[in-house]
This record gives structure tokens, C-alpha cells and sequence, in this order.
């Protein structure tokens, strides 16, 4: 049957707007699954480095503003000592990972870099 025009509907039997409805439809549910996808993908890996010597002195895992907080009460007491007493730089490494992941990159950039707050502190 032809479509003539000023008659209500479309050529496909569809309400006018319904299509534009269904891609927007479609549309949300994509943008809300990768929402979701990176919602959990809050940690990162981080380096506090010795301005002086560039050394990289703690490698750590964290989310939020953990890599700069310096007074928590969760830091070790060699660590407080140590950043007492040195300038230190905070180096992002990577950025949005699962939880497992930043501790899976964590103990790994230890084996390899051997930084002595971590290894004083045996945290890998």
C-alpha cells in the first residue's frame, strides 16, 4: 500500500517518533552497560618516588586520594619515618583497573623495582 502523504504513521506501519525511540532506547542501554563496565574500574597503581634521587621508594594500589594521603593511620611506621625526612613525588602508573587487578600489577611492580619501603615492610 502507498504512503500518502498527511497520513498518520509512517510507510512501515510504525508510529512516527517509534524508531527514534527504539535507537534511543538502544542507545541508553549501551551508554548504561559501559557505565557499569568502568563503574568497579575505580583502582589504580601508583609510585612514590624520592624527588632527590628519582628512586622509586613504595609502589602501592589504591582508589580516591589514597596515593597523597600521607598521614593515614594505615602507613606503616618505617614509612612515616621515611616520609618525614624525603621530598616525595606521587607517579600514577595505570589507572582504571578492578581491585584484583591494581593488586595483581601492585605485586608485580614490586618484584620488579624491589622499593625499599615495600620490601622493608614485606608487602608483596
Amino acid at each position: 500500500m502507498p504512503f500518502i502523504k498527511g497520513q498518520s504513521g509512517n510507510p512501515n506501519g510504525r508510529k512516527q517518533g517509534s524508531a527514534n525511540r527504539d535507537k534511543r532506547n538502544i542507545y541508553l542501554e549501551l551508554l548504561t552497560d559501559v557505565l557499569n563496565m568502568y563503574k568497579n574500574r575505580s583502582y589504580y597503581v601508583y609510585y612514590h618516588i624520592n624527588s632527590e634521587t628519582n628512586e622509586v621508594v613504595y609502589i602501592g594500589k589504591g582508589k580516591n586520594e589514597r596515593a597523597w594521603k600521607f598521614n593515614s593511620n594505615q602507613r606503616s611506621e618505617q614509612w612515616h619515618q621515611y616520609f618525614e625526612n624525603n621530598q616525595i613525588e606521587v607517579k600514577i602508573v595505570v589507572v582504571n583497573l578492578l581491585e584484583e587487578e591494581a593488586l595483581e600489577i601492585e605485586k608485580s611492580l614490586i618484584k620488579i623495582k624491589n622499593p625499599i619501603l615495600n620490601i622493608q615492610n614485606k608487602i608483596f
